[in-house]
């Protein structure tokens, strides 16, 4: 019989061993890098949110206070200056 048969045939129990092994072992194999992987895509996905929702408020907000609430302060602060000093006024002509 040729060398190179025989040592062939010396590995096919092996070899079919470690197939049937692998036949076991592969489906738990994916099915734990499935798991791996949605876990790791649900995570990605609420750090998305808890991450993304603040940056958005952020920009969606700094142009409202711009537009909206910081000439609201400002007048707010000029009136409150100027009624102060209104005050300080009519105190002093009472006097």
């Amino acid at each position: 019989m040729n060398p190179a048969i025989r040592k062939w045939l010396r590995r096919a129990p092996r070899i079919a061993l470690a197939l049937l092994a692998l036949s076991f072992v592969l489906p738990r194999v994916f099915d734990v890098l499935f798991g791996v992987s949605i876990t790791a895509g649900a995570l990605l996905g609420y750090l998305s949110i808890f991450a993304g929702l603040p940056l958005l408020a952020w920009f969606m907000f700094g142009p409202a206070y711009k537009i909206f609430l910081k000439p609201y302060v400002r007048v707010w602060r000029i009136n409150r200056i100027r009624s102060r000093r209104d005050l300080q006024d009519a105190t002093n002509r009472d006097r």
